[in-house]
């Protein structure tokens, strides 16, 4: 799975910023480089890998032409699978598919129930129709929220 992630404590080396080195369609390309029996320079390895090339993508985001460009730069750099954020607005992973085209691979959707209410407030503000559609009221401890 080629992410984005957290950045390492840092150590001896301050400097240094370990998850910011290569990008996930960079991260990617490298693996699709090593499945082929290259490395990160274009020179021929002994051997080849087989690694099963998958990357994240988010069809919530507000967006959804950038992450529909940014979920094509890792399938055509060699991403074999994509798997999804947590989902709560399926309108938005068939906009994003649409979107792809013929860039199709194969998709994981991830769905996760929420754990409470405080849970959907958070959500809230990024699943926009879902939640027009399904909240009618909010009790005061979510009136902090936009409406």
């Amino acid at each position: 799975m080629c992410e984005t992630g957290n950045p390492p404590l840092p150590g001896d080396h301050p400097d240094v910023d370990g998850a910011r080195d290569v990008d996930p369609v960079g991260l990617v390309e490298l693996l699709a480089g090593l499945n082929e029996g290259l490395d990160c320079n274009g020179l021929r390895l002994a051997g080849k890998t087989s690694f099963e090339i998958g990357a994240r993508i988010n069809p919530g985001l507000r967006d959804r032409p950038a992450e529909a460009r940014r979920a094509a730069r890792k399938t055509d750099a060699g991403a074999q699978f994509v798997i999804t954020r947590p989902l709560y607005e399926p309108e938005a992973l068939r906009r994003l598919l649409d979107a792809l085209g013929e860039q199709r691979v194969t998709v994981l959707a991830s769905i996760r129930p929420l754990r409470g209410f405080a849970e959907g407030c958070a959500t809230w503000s990024t699943a926009s129709s879902w939640r027009c559609r399904t909240i009618r009221a909010w009790p005061p401890g979510c009136s902090r929220l936009p409406r």
